[in-house]
């Protein structure tokens, strides 16, 4: 089996927020899903959805943070700061990071 590009795709609903800097998906549910994002530059994977975990484990091309949103309920003010600090430190570094929260179908 080769590794072309073509055989990895988005998570549903990829989007950039600001052009290789900052991405929004649904949730990551395949390794192929985690290849594309890695294919396009992305090196920070953040989890909001505690109950919609990625398939991550032993996937060495992202950086992983979980922060647990409870569903339907605003984030607090220490989870924003949170992810404020991820998107600051990986701005720093000059990585691409996305985020994502789970559909609720």
């Amino acid at each position: 089996m080769s590794n072309s590009y073509n055989e990895f795709y988005p998570p549903w609903n990829f989007s950039w927020i600001v052009e290789n800097e900052l991405a929004a998906m649904g949730w990551p549910q395949t390794r192929a899903n985690l290849e594309y994002l890695a294919n396009v530059g992305i090196k920070h994977l953040v989890t909001l959805s505690p109950e919609k975990i990625p398939p991550i484990t032993g996937f060495t091309k992202l950086r992983w943070t979980k922060i647990d949103i409870e569903e339907f309920e605003a984030p607090t003010v220490n989870q924003i700061m949170e992810f404020i600090d991820v998107c600051k430190k990986c701005r720093m570094k000059h990585e691409v990071s996305t985020t994502y929260y789970a559909n609720r179908n």
